[in-house]
């Protein structure tokens, strides 16, 4: 199953945190679906976490949560 083919247009903005040495999820992945997402006018943002794996690193980094926390910024800002 892959959710590029469920893309209905719906979609709510994404934010992918991928780590760039990911073993379990290639980078690739979220890579594709972000694309197909921009394709169909939907936001996402993708932030590639240099040198960490599958949920772990840079997660926590200041610099990772203040994309977090822009993103959700620009999300609630958005509605109002």
């Amino acid at each position: 199953m892959n959710p590029i083919n469920f893309i209905s247009g719906k979609e709510p903005p994404f934010l992918f945190m991928h780590g760039d040495c990911d073993l379990c999820v290639s980078p690739s992945q979220t890579l594709l679906l972000h694309n197909q997402l921009i394709k169909n006018n939907i936001k996402s943002i993708r932030y590639s976490l240099i040198g960490d794996g599958h949920g772990e690193g840079g997660f926590d980094t200041e610099c990772a949560i203040n994309v977090m926390v822009n993103f959700l910024n620009q999300i609630f800002n958005s509605n109002n």
